[in-house]
């Protein structure tokens, strides 16, 4: 026999016992992004929790609160809003004001929308009667009574808090900046890639500019009549 021959037989015969023995390495494949439409939620109520109907998610303003202006106001339950641990990368639920404390347990999603309308309902404005994600923001047909369409024609149009809404972003508005003639907004939003540093970056909620650009749409935020 060939020393050839022999090489093959050798090779065949290694690769077959490699096979069957589970010892051939499967190539790479990345693991799947996971979607905010692939996300599961689980919505719990108060009574499933052990949460007393007592306990405060509802806006309990001031005097001082009501003398404020909308963005003001909306500023100030932010900031607020910024110190709660449930915004943080590692927090794997938030719990929904205005669906009544109701938990939503999620995975790997920045909770950009949910900070915003938590903090407009603790500051007594309108809120949507159901969960409301990103694309249920910007989709312009949904939320027209709580959260009307605002005419922006140009920047200077916005006013402090503002929710300005991409498709997969939400932040609220506070000022006009100009970096190098490019436009951004001051805002505060949640989902950063920026660490906490105890300053204006606290539990993955940042207050720093964003740039305005790419399609976006305004909504104007209504306060509510108590």
């Amino acid at each position: 026999m060939k020393k050839s021959v022999i090489k093959y037989f050798i090779f065949i015969t290694f690769s077959a016992l490699m096979i069957l023995s589970g010892c051939v390495a499967t190539p790479y494949r990345k693991p799947p992004v996971e979607t905010e439409e692939e996300q599961e939620e689980v919505q719990i109520d108060l009574e499933d929790l052990g949460i007393p109907d007592s306990v405060n998610y509802l806006p309990n303003l001031t005097e001082a609160d009501n003398k404020l202006s909308n963005g003001d106001l909306i500023f100030k339950y932010a900031f607020r809003e910024q110190k709660k641990s449930m915004y943080a990368k590692n927090s794997d639920y938030v719990y929904l004001y205005w669906l009544k404390n109701k938990k939503l347990e999620l995975k790997n999603h920045t909770k950009c929308n949910i900070f915003a309308i938590n903090t407009l309902f603790k500051a007594g404005f309108k809120t949507p009667k159901t969960n409301a994600r990103t694309k249920d923001l910007v989709n312009e047909r949904l939320f027209k009574d709580e959260l009307p369409i605002a005419d922006v024609r140009k920047p200077e149009d916005l006013r402090k808090g503002d929710l300005i809404i991409w498709n997969g972003h939400v932040i609220i508005y506070d000022t006009l900046a100009k970096v190098n003639r490019d436009l951004y907004a001051k805002a505060i939003w949640a989902g950063t890639s920026k660490k906490d540093n105890g300053k204006n970056v606290l539990n993955n909620v940042i207050y720093g500019k964003y740039p305005l650009s790419g399609s976006f749409i305004v909504r104007r935020p209504v306060r509510k009549n108590f």
